[in-house]
């Protein structure tokens, strides 16, 4: 919906900016409620192989968006 209010022309840049300003210390503000909540203790009760897979997964994100960045000729 915002993309496309924003793709008419109607929202100045400027006012453009400041909610893409906004929205990321609301993002930054989100993770660091997430990291307060966690409980290291309750973490390690987990055991090994949920954190491997979390690794993982992380990586494959990460090897994913790089070769689709390569594929687009970005890199």
């Amino acid at each position: 919906l915002m993309v496309g209010i924003k793709s008419t022309g109607l929202v100045p840049d400027a006012f453009s900016a400041q909610i893409t300003s906004f929205s990321k210390l609301l993002m930054v503000m989100s993770l660091g409620a997430i990291g307060l909540k966690t409980n290291f203790s309750e973490v390690t009760k987990s055991g090994f192989k949920p954190m491997v897979h979390g690794f993982l997964i992380s990586l494959l994100v990460v090897v994913v968006s790089f070769l689709v960045q390569l594929m687009m000729g970005q890199i």
